[in-house]
Order: C-alpha cells, then sequence, then structure tokens
C-alpha cells in the first residue's frame, strides 16, 4: 500500500490561501466550504451546539423548510407561532411557524392525507420544490412527471449543484448551503464570478443517470467466486454488472475524432470527465484488456460515473517497454499529445528486467498499479485524482478535503518506521511528534473507506468511498 501513499505528495504541491471557518468540520479543502461561510454570513444557518455543520447529513423536510424561508423573508414567520396548520405539525413544535407560514404562502401544501411529514428526509426535486417556491422562481407545475420543468429551469439557471445526480436522491446540508448560495448570488447578479466553469445540471442528464442507476443486490456470489459473473460482467460488490454498463462505447469514435482528453458524445467532442492512460510493458499474452476493463468498470461503478460512463476517456498502449533510464512519463506525453493522469502496470516476467519501471517526469498525475486480481488500487488512485487525500494518516490539516473521525477511523501510533516518517510529515498536516496511522471512516456498505485500508477488493460487498467521499467524488467527476 505504500506505493499509494506516496503519490500524495504530488498533490500537496500547490499553495493554497486558506479562510478562518465557521464549524470544525468545514475546511477550505472540503466540498461546498464557500457555500457554508457565505449562508453562515448571511445568518441563515447556525450548525450544532457541539460546533459542526455536519455537511453531509440528510435534511428533513422541516429543516430544509426553515432555511430557506429564513434566507428569503425577514421574520414573518413570527406571526405563525402556536398555529397547527397539518395534523402532524402541532402548535409549539420549533417548526410550525415555519411550516404554516410557508403554507399560508403556498409555498408548501402538503400530502392528501392531511400531513406535512416534517421528520421525513428531503430529496432532491422536493428540496428544489420548496427553494423554486421560496424564492419566487417561475416553473411549469402542469408538466409530467410534475418536477421535469422545475429541474428544467433550475438546470438552465445553473442553480443545481453538480454532485446531484438523481432526481430522488437524498439532498444534503453542503448541497442545501450550494444551492442557497447560487440563488442568492443569482439575485445580487454575482453568480457568474461564483461559478468556477460553466457546467450545469441538465433535466434530459439526470433522466439518463436514473434509468443507468446500478443496483447492488450483494446476491450473486462473486465476490469468493468472480468466475460467476462470465466474461461480459464485472463484479462489483458482490454483483455481476454488465460491462456495457460500465464501460464508455464510445472510445474509437473518441479516438478518432477527439484529443486525447475529450470523448465523443452527440456527434461532437467534448471535455472528458476523467481522462487516463493505462499503460503496460506487453498484452501479458491478451490478458491485459480484460484487466483494465475490470480496473476502469470498478471505478466507474464505484465513483458514480456509471451516470455518464461515455465522458470516461481510456487510452491503452500495452508497448511502453522502453530501455532503462527512459522517460516514461516523457514518452506517455509524446504519443498522447499532452498531459494525462496515466498508470503503469507492474507485471510478472524475467523478460521485463530491462524494462524501465520509472513513472517519469511529464503528466498531471500517475501512479503504479500491480497487475493483481483486486483491481481496487485504481480506485483510490483516482479519488486522489478528484482531491481527496489518504486516510491512512490522521491529519488534522485545513487542506485536507475527508479529514477522518479520530475514534471511528481507529487511528493509532503507527508501528511501522515507514509510516511513522509519513503520517509526521510537516509537509502533509502530521505532527512528528505525534504521527497517527488510520484505518479509514466507514463508508456506507459496513467497511472502510477505500481511501483508507479499507476493503481492497472491488468485488467485496464492504468495498467504496464513504458518503462525505462519494459526494465530493460526484462534484467533481460529474456527468454534466
Amino acid at each position: 500500500m505504500k506505493y499509494l501513499l506516496a503519490i500524495l505528495g504530488v498533490l500537496l504541491t500547490i499553495g493554497v490561501v486558506f479562510a478562518a471557518h465557521s464549524y470544525g468540520d468545514v475546511n477550505s479543502g472540503k466540498l461546498y466550504s464557500e457555500a457554508i461561510d457565505f449562508i453562515t454570513s448571511k445568518g441563515i444557518v447556525q450548525g450544532y451546539p457541539d460546533g459542526t455543520y455536519q455537511p453531509n447529513r440528510t435534511l428533513n423536510r422541516a429543516e430544509l423548510l426553515k432555511i430557506v424561508v429564513e434566507a428569503e423573508y425577514d421574520n414573518e414567520f413570527a406571526n405563525h407561532v402556536g398555529e397547527s396548520c397539518f395534523k402532524d405539525v402541532p402548535a409549539g413544535e420549533w417548526f410550525s411557524k415555519y411550516v404554516c407560514f410557508a403554507k399560508a404562502k403556498n409555498i408548501v401544501k402538503g400530502y392528501s392525507d392531511g400531513t406535512f411529514k416534517p421528520d421525513q428526509k428531503i430529496n432532491f426535486v422536493e428540496a428544489l420544490k420548496i427553494s423554486l417556491s421560496t424564492f419566487g422562481i417561475q416553473y411549469d407545475a402542469l408538466y409530467d412527471p410534475w418536477y421535469k420543468d422545475m429541474v428544467i429551469q433550475g438546470g438552465n439557471r445553473n442553480l443545481i449543484p453538480l454532485s446531484v445526480k438523481y432526481f430522488d436522491q437524498n439532498f444534503s446540508r453542503g448541497q442545501m448551503a450550494e444551492m442557497i448560495t447560487r440563488i442568492l448570488k443569482e439575485k445580487d447578479g454575482t453568480l457568474a464570478a461564483y461559478l468556477k466553469d460553466d457546467a450545469h445540471v441538465s433535466y434530459e442528464k439526470m433522466l439518463e443517470a436514473g434509468e443507468r442507476k446500478l443496483v447492488f443486490t450483494s446476491n450473486d456470489g462473486c465476490f469468493d467466486n468472480p468466475n460467476i459473473c462470465g466474461g461480459s460482467s464485472i463484479c462489483v460488490r458482490n454483483t455481476c454488472i454488465e460491462k456495457n454498463a460500465l464501460l464508455p462505447s464510445n472510445g474509437d469514435a473518441s479516438a478518432k475524432n477527439c484529443a486525447y482528453d475529450e470523448v465523443y458524445i452527440n456527434s461532437k467532442c467534448e471535455k472528458a470527465a476523467v481522462s487516463v492512460a493505462m499503460v503496460a510493458f506487453d498484452d501479458a499474452g491478451g490478458k491485459m484488456d480484460a484487466w483494465v476493463d475490470n480496473t476502469v468498470g470498478g471505478f466507474v461503478a464505484l465513483s458514480g460515473l456509471s451516470a455518464c460512463p461515455n465522458k470516461v476517456r481510456v487510452y491503452r498502449d500495452y508497448n511502453m517497454c522502453l530501455p532503462n533510464d527512459s522517460d516514461v512519463g516523457k514518452e506517455v506525453f509524446k504519443r498522447i499529445g499532452g498531459p494525462i493522469q496515466f498508470f503503469m502496470i507492474g507485471q510478472q516476467g524475467d523478460e521485463l528486467k530491462n524494462c524501465e519501471q520509472g513513472l517519469g517526469s511529464e503528466g498531471e498525475y500517475s501512479g503504479w498499479l500491480n497487475m493483481i486480481s483486486t483491481y481496487s488500487p485504481f480506485t483510490h488512485e483516482m479519488g486522489h485524482e478528484a482531491g481527496l487525500y489518504d486516510q491512512y494518516c490522521y491529519f488534522p490539516t485545513d487542506k485536507n478535503p475527508n479529514i477522518v473521525n479520530f475514534d471511528s477511523a481507529s487511528c493509532k501510533v503507527p508501528d511501522d518506521q515507514w509510516l511513522i516518517e509519513y503520517c509526521g510529515r510537516t509537509d502533509l498536516g502530521g505532527d512528528p511528534g505525534n504521527p497517527y496511522t488510520c484505518s479509514g471512516d466507514m463508508n456506507n456498505y459496513g467497511g472502510r473507506s477505500i481511501m483508507g485500508f479499507g476493503d481492497y477488493s472491488i468485488s467485496s460487498p464492504l468495498t467504496g468511498f464513504s458518503s462525505a467521499e462519494e459526494e465530493y467524488v460526484a462534484e467533481k467527476f460529474h456527468c454534466y
């Protein structure tokens, strides 16, 4: 695993100026930190008594309504204190005045059974409806489905966070901060300056993503017996997934018509969400393509790029047996035509001892992968490419987008000299006097995050990013 750690230094070489933040779990490296700071400065949110914001926590309907109402209105809702406007909104509850104010303003109508369901987790389209209605953004409610024009309007105006892929996905506190920030900045004319690029969510893309959404049944048994899947499927989280659901189908067209970091979609070239080069000394007796398929397919499944696999560009070159002392990076650069994230795949055989095995000096990012059966190191390394740091070490730094929870990540003083030195590096945010190594935050599947020690098999039902990392990766490798 040490080779996976070594690449971290590449990601920490860019100087960044960090501002002070209001919450213990939000820093400049965190997703939506700017938006969270913005709505905090406006007095829209205050966080929790323990000093945290909990950006990845799913909102319920009452919480979302309180936040958007307070963002748009002064204290008009105070006139509704003591009201009970739905069967499950009794007078005296903290949320009653907001719900009853919103009902009077025709922002919410409740359900046909006379309830509002304040404690129910809110999904994206529900949050969008309440937000657009609160801020007076017009949409046509007569479309089928009912949320279609809302998503069209929100997408056209670039109000929707790029981490949103599905209509019914749970909506987090971080996503809420981002969407409200976009709405408020649109109102004051500063949205264009706030946005990093012109990527925007569209109804059509979300519809396609929903149709491609993977379901991990976890009952195929391929974790213990990968041969069950056969040659047309990849075993991911104990489920056989067809390769055509995970791998780009436009590879040949992209290679023929587009630059190395572009993909060919709808008869034109556009920037790839992810572009990588997989290089090797030879084709390993014809086995290399299948190995790369499994490696890339596992990453696509676990990163959420299964919603748009044709946005992934994979360059393959199995003729990279260069003489010793060659610069592999420069050779990849020359063959492809520009800097790219490239990975050299380690192979067995004495005949390869004369091949240069160093990574070289060119490229935006590079890594070494052993040709083994788990395929997971590539997913870990691409987590780095999204900007995530390792969870092997406890780095309490304001640069780290995925600071581990010291207790739940099972952090301890390492007994390995290499880890002692690595986790104590001050340039990474460590303390040389108190180096700690960690197993990583828990994910939603019963295992450790793949950015930590994790379960190093793509086929394991326990493997995957943590929930915070999943949202982070979805934002960075967005489909839009």
